[in-house]
């Protein structure tokens, strides 16, 4: 963590992180008029340091049981009282809590499944069906009083992670993200020069898309309403969709295939990995505080990193109440994790360089390694003889890497294969020959609007 003057200077490093610190889990910080700074990292409670730097230290603690991360931290009037989101496997533990520094007790403001903000000089602004709303909040109890007053309508939020983007000034200014439009994408098919090959389906606001190893189903993370999420999976030869689950609660990091075709293991929200096996649709947990990227090439396990973390990978038998076995931590997190063909070698993407690159490395000694994008890269994707590694980058890149694994790990230079407007989800065909975009059907899709709110509230206006 750093801090650096506003008109200008070198930056200061206050602390460091430690192993794991992920760009996944940096849910917000607060700073108080005492020099205390309080942080979410990727280590589940919250961290505290002060502004002039030394070592950072809990500000609070995971005791009950099912409690996952304390994030998005703000201090009170007070400087001394912090509001923050505590997120639990138990929902009626999961909320808005107010806890004093240096002290081990803390007190529940309001059971809810996203972040809630307090607004100089009293008010608890929080969302409930989309729908943003202020309720006075007991300075010296915590507890909330009178009416809730709606504020504001079509506010974002994504109730996979508790993420409501809002924010009040200290002179009443309150901004927040609007609901953009639906963003509809078609499944479309490109050769290497980006030369549309056919569609697939009806267009839909699609996130993740996973093919099935034999090419003849791809499985989908799909929008269900604002903040909610659900697996559905399309047949590729006649666009025929099936909805695997029904809650909104699936999670934005998606699913990963077994080597047959026949199962899919689905990452729900807070932290749960589940087995579906396509044919019966039965649904196993395998593990509620695990996150899948990808299975083994031999069907036995699942590669998984810890929910709300990030930076330990992990090996899980497919095997219902089976213990996961940790491999390796690396700094930055991981992300978009890949075994090769063979199974001896794994590709995936890390900020443990200052910024998120792509890396191979051998399986499961992790050495050697070598880092394979320059300029950033994520998504990575091996071609089905193991030769050549795919990645996206955050301008809409597709690229393209010669690779060749073995006692040492020999890589091209990376060249653009694919450009698209803006990044969009892509996979990549086992020949190379082909690759299924979600190509965003209107080429101006309606924006995310940020709203700013004046004279909102009766008490500031007092």
């Amino acid at each position: 963590m750093k801090k650096v003057p506003v008109n200008g200077g070198s930056p200061q490093t206050l602390c460091e992180l430690g192993s794991g610190a992920s760009r996944s889990n940096a849910n917000g910080g607060t700073w108080n008029r005492d020099g205390v700074i309080v942080f979410a990292t990727s280590r589940a409670p919250l961290q505290r340091v002060s502004a002039a730097g030394g070592v950072a230290k809990a500000a609070t603690s995971l005791e009950q049981p099912g409690d996952l991360t304390h994030i998005w931290p703000q201090f009170l009037a007070d400087g001394r009282h912090v509001l923050y989101f505590a997120v639990s496997k138990d929902s009626a533990r999961t909320g808005a809590y107010v806890q004093e520094l240096g002290s081990t007790q803390r007190v529940l403001g309001l059971k809810t499944l996203f972040r809630a903000v307090w607004a100089p000089p009293g008010p608890l602004l929080f969302i409930q069906e989309d729908t943003l709303f202020a309720q006075r909040m007991n300075p010296k109890t915590f507890q909330l009083e009178g009416e809730p007053a709606p504020i504001a309508e079509e506010v974002a939020n994504n109730e996979s992670n508790g993420r409501s983007p809002m924010a009040v000034s200290e002179n009443g200014v309150l901004m927040y993200r609007g609901i953009g439009g639906v963003r509809n994408s078609r499944l479309t098919w490109l050769d290497r020069e980006g030369k549309p090959l056919g569609t697939v389906g009806q267009p839909g606001d699609y996130v993740r898309v996973r093919p099935s190893p034999d090419e003849k189903h791809v499985a989908l993370t799909v929008r269900s309403g604002a903040g909610k999420w659900d697996f559905w999976l399309m047949d590729l030869a006649t666009g025929v969709m099936a909805r695997l689950t029904h809650d909104g609660k699936s999670s934005t990091s998606g699913m990963a295939w077994s080597p047959d075709s026949r199962r899919l293991a689905l990452n729900r929200a807070y932290g749960d990995v589940s087995e579906m096996d396509l044919a019966s649709g039965k649904t196993t947990v395998l593990n509620d505080r695990m996150m899948a990227m990808d299975w083994s090439p031999d069907g036995s396990s699942l590669i998984c990193h810890e929910a709300w973390r990030g930076g330990a990978w992990f090996a899980l038998p497919v095997a219902a109440g089976a213990k996961p076995q940790r491999l390796e931590e690396t700094p930055g997190g991981i992300f978009d994790f890949r075994f090769s063909p063979d199974g001896k070698f794994v590709t995936y993407a890390s900020g443990e360089a200052g910024r998120v690159e792509v890396y191979v490395a051998a399986y499961p000694a992790f050495a050697p390694k070598r880092q394979i994008s320059n300029g950033g890269g994520e998504d990575s994707q091996w071609r089905g003889d193991g030769r050549e590694l795919f990645y996206g980058t955050r301008s809409g890149s597709v690229m393209s890497v010669d690779i060749r694994t073995g006692p040492v790990i020999d890589a091209g230079i990376p060249k653009v294969l694919l450009k698209t407007a803006g990044r969009v989800d892509f996979a990549a065909a086992a020949d190379g020959k082909r690759f299924l975009l979600a190509a965003p059907v209107d080429t101006a899709p309606p924006p995310d609007v940020l709203m700013a709110v004046l004279n909102w509230s009766p008490e500031l206006k007092q």
